[in-house]
C-alpha cells in the first residue's frame, strides 16, 4: 500500500509541474503518460524503492522549479524534508538524479548580488542541515561498513543479492544509448517509447519556446543532466532511469502540446496513444489486453523490439511471474492447504529457472499466501536451515528435467548468482527434505521450464 502512496505523489507532483510550467492539458499528458509506464506502474508492485525514489525526486525536483530555489523558510524547511527523505529511499542515488538541478540554482545564486548570494547560500545551507538532520545518523553508520559498495558501482559489479549487473562504458554504442533503447524496451514499450521519444524531438524544436526561460533551464537539466550521470557510469540497469521518466513525460507532453493543427487532430493522437497504452499495461499485468495480439503485433503488447539479451538480464518491469504461465496462484493454493493440514506454517522456495528467478517467485508466493512466512534457497538461505523443521511445502521451478533439486544444482545457482557458496548444513537439509517430500503437481511453464510442488515431511 506504501508504494501505491508514492506512485500517486510521483504522478501528481509531475501533473502538477505539468501545470505550472504550460496547462491543464500538459498536465493531463505527462501524468497518464507517467502513469501508463510498465516500469512506474510494476514498480510500485514490488518490494523495491524506485518508485518511492523517483516520487521523492520529483516532488523535490518540482519544487526547484516552480520556486526557482529554496524559497523562504519554510519552504527550505520543506524542501530539506524532502531531501533528507530522498537520501533515505534509496542511499546516495537521490542526490545524483537532483545535482544537475542543484548545480544550476547554484551557480545562478553565486552570480547574484553579495547580499542576495549570502542569502541564497545560508538557504541552501539550511536545506542540507535538515536533510542531514534526517539522514545523517544512517548513514554514518552505512558508510561504516559499505564504502567499497558505493566505489565498485562505478565499475560494474555483481549485487548483493546475486545479481549480475550489466556493466557498458559509455563510450561504446550500448553504453551510450543503454537508457533511451530501456525506454523503448522495459521503462514504457515500443509504441509509448516511440511517441515519447518524438515528442522529446517537438520539444525540442517547438515545444520548448513556449516555456518560460528559468523553468526550462531547470526541466533540461533534470532530464539531460541526469540522462548524462547515469549514462558515465559504467553499471547499468533499466530500471535506474525510472527517476528520469518524470522529467521526459513533462518534456514529452510540453512537445506534444506545441503540435500544429486543430485541438480536434490533437485529441485523436492522444486517445490513440491511451488506447496503446492501457493495452499494453493490461497486457503485461493481467495477460489480456484490449485486443488480441499474437505473433508480429506482439510489439504492442510491449514485446521487445531489440534482440535477445541485448540490454544484458531483462529486467521485467510490469508483469508478475505470472505472465510466464507459472500460475503461482495454484502453486499458493495447494501450500496453503498444506500449510493448514500439518499446521505448519512456512513454505520453501527454490528456483534456477531464467525465466522465474527466485527473487521474483518469492515475493509473488508471499502476496498470494498474504505471509512473510516464505523462504527461499537462494535468497535466504539461512532462513531456510532455521525454519525448515516448520516447513509444510516446496515450490521448486526449473530450467531442466530434474525432479528435485540437487546440492549440486544449488550450488551452481548459488554460484551463478555470485553469493558464495552454500554450506554443508543447508545441502543437508536438501537433501532431507528430499526423503520424505512428495508430490503435489506439477505442470510445464510456457517458458520451457517445470513447476514442482511438494508436500514436506514432519521435520527433520
Amino acid at each position: 500500500m506504501s508504494l501505491w502512496i508514492f506512485f500517486l505523489l510521483l504522478v501528481g507532483a509531475t501533473a502538477w509541474l505539468g501545470l505550472r510550467l504550460r496547462d491543464p492539458p500538459t498536465a493531463a499528458v505527462a501524468g497518464t503518460l507517467l502513469a501508463l509506464s510498465p516500469a512506474v506502474f510494476g514498480n510500485a508492485r514490488r518490494y523495491e524503492p524506485n518508485v518511492a525514489l523517483a516520487a521523492l525526486v520529483a516532488a523535490a525536483a518540482a519544487f526547484l522549479v516552480v520556486h526557482r530555489g529554496p524559497g523562504e523558510r519554510r519552504r527550505w524547511i520543506l524542501l530539506g524534508l524532502l531531501f533528507g527523505l530522498g537520501m533515505l529511499a534509496d542511499r546516495l542515488i537521490f542526490g545524483i538524479y537532483l545535482a544537475p538541478v542543484v548545480v544550476v540554482l547554484l551557480v545562478q545564486a553565486l552570480r547574484r548580488e553579495p547580499a542576495e548570494r549570502r542569502k541564497l547560500l545560508l538557504r541552501w545551507a539550511g536545506v542540507g542541515g535538515v536533510a542531514l538532520l534526517v539522514s545523517g545518523y544512517y548513514y554514518f553508520r552505512w558508510f561504516a561498513g559499505h564504502v567499497g559498495e558505493v566505489l565498485s558501482q562505478l565499475q560494474g559489479e555483481i549485487a548483493s543479492s546475486g545479481e549480475a549487473t550489466s556493466s557498458f562504458p559509455p563510450w561504446t554504442l550500448r553504453g551510450l544509448l543503454y537508457y533511451p533503447l530501456s525506454w523503448l524496451d522495459c521503462q514504457l514499450g515500443l509504441v509509448l517509447g516511440l511517441a515519447t521519444l518524438a515528442g522529446v524531438g517537438l520539444y525540442v524544436f517547438r515545444g520548448r519556446r513556449d516555456v518560460e526561460p528559468e523553468s526550462r533551464l531547470l526541466l533540461e537539466a533534470w532530464l539531460f543532466g541526469g540522462l548524462v550521470l547515469i549514462t558515465l557510469v559504467s553499471k547499468k540497469q533499466p530500471f535506474y532511469s525510472i527517476p528520469l521518466l518524470a522529467p521526459l513525460a513533462l518534456v514529452a507532453a510540453i512537445g506534444w502540446r506545441s503540435l500544429p493543427g486543430s485541438a480536434a487532430v490533437r485529441g485523436a493522437v492522444a486517445a490513440v496513444l491511451l488506447a496503446a497504452g492501457v493495452h499494453q499495461l493490461l497486457f503485461l499485468t493481467g495477460d489480456s489486453g484490449l485486443i488480441p495480439t499474437p505473433g508480429r503485433w506482439a510489439w504492442l503488447a510491449g514485446a521487445s523490439p531489440l534482440p535477445p539479451s541485448w540490454l544484458d538480464s531483462e529486467y521485467t518491469q510490469a508483469a508478475p511471474p505470472h505472465a510466464w504461465g507459472l500460475r503461482v496462484d495454484e502453486a499458493a493454493a495447494l501450500c496453503d492447504e498444506r500449510r493448514t493440514a500439518s499446521s505448519r506454517p512456512y513454505v520453501l522456495v527454490f528456483s534456477d529457472a531464467h525465466t522465474a528467478p527466485e527473487y521474483q517467485l518469492l515475493p509473488a508466493l508471499r502476496l498470494e499466501l498474504d505471509t512473510l512466512l516464505v523462504e527461499g534457497f537462494l535468497v535466504s538461505g539461512p532462513a531456510v536451515r532455521e525454519h525448515a523443521p516448520k516447513a509444510a511445502c516446496l515450490v521448486y521451478v526449473t530450467d531442466g528435467d530434474e525432479l528435485w533439486p540437487s546440492a549440486s544444482q544449488l550450488t551452481a545457482t548459488w554460484e551463478q548468482w555470485g553469493v558464495g557458496v552454500p554450506d554443508a548444513a543447508l545441502l543437508e537439509v536438501l537433501r532431507s527434505l528430499g526423503e520424505s517430500a512428495e508430490p503435489l503437481a506439477s505442470w510445464p511453464t510456457r517458458a520451457e521450464a517445470s513447476v514442482h510442488v511438494y508436500a514436506l515431511g514432519e521435520a527433520l
